[in-house]
């Protein structure tokens, strides 16, 4: 080694030739590096667990869900409800979304003279106040809403997109995420404050 070093302080040139040719070789391989986002690297492929665990995805489906978190003061309007509608349309559209649940998708079960009404909570957009403080109203009878879809004061709510992962796409929570992003900044002056979190966007 020491033979070396003084070999190469008596001829830089060739050392910086073979230094250029090793650099341009391996830029080359750097073109193909990429951030695996995903967690399934880190999976032990070929254990009883892992093989459980994709059993239960095939019985109760994906466990991938995306939370679009929306929240303004005065959610319950018409036009907060026709904004929020359009949003639920917009992630709808974008590819890997197999479900959406939301206030528009939810049922609405309550009791009419002695009985048990079940229909969706939203039928269709509200025309005036009126429409929509019943719309809150049943929202927020509806334990099984609260904490879920709704916050407990009615000012938020969430929307869940069940996502089915794209398996030859290494960067698809990358993508999706950005897809995501996308949209909802489309949407950002509608709302008081709206956002993403969820497996993908971590």
């Amino acid at each position: 080694m020491r033979k070396f070093i003084i070999w190469s302080s008596r001829h830089p040139w060739p050392i910086v030739v073979v230094v250029l040719i090793v650099t341009l070789i391996a830029t080359f391989g750097a073109n193909k590096l990429y951030l695996d986002a995903s967690t399934k690297g880190m999976m032990i492929q070929g254990k009883p667990a892992l093989d459980y665990y994709h059993q239960t995805l095939d019985r109760f489906g994906t466990d991938n869900i995306t939370i679009i978190y929306v929240k303004d003061s005065g959610l319950f309007s018409p036009e907060k409800l026709k904004a929020l509608d359009n949003l639920v349309f917009s992630l709808g559209k974008i590819k890997g979304v197999t479900r959406i649940e939301s206030l528009f998708s939810v049922t609405n079960f309550k009791g009419v003279d002695g009985g048990l009404e079940t229909s969706p909570l939203i039928d269709w957009i509200p025309e005036d106040m009126d429409e929509a403080v019943q719309i809150k109203t049943d929202a927020l009878r509806n334990p099984m809403l609260q904490h879920n879809v709704i916050s407990a004061d009615g000012t938020a709510t969430a929307i869940n997109l069940f996502i089915e992962e794209d398996e030859l796409d290494p960067a698809f929570a990358i993508n999706f995420t950005k897809m995501i992003e996308k949209v909802l900044s489309e949407y950002g002056t509608e709302f008081d404050e709206l956002f993403q979190i969820g497996m993908t966007y971590t």
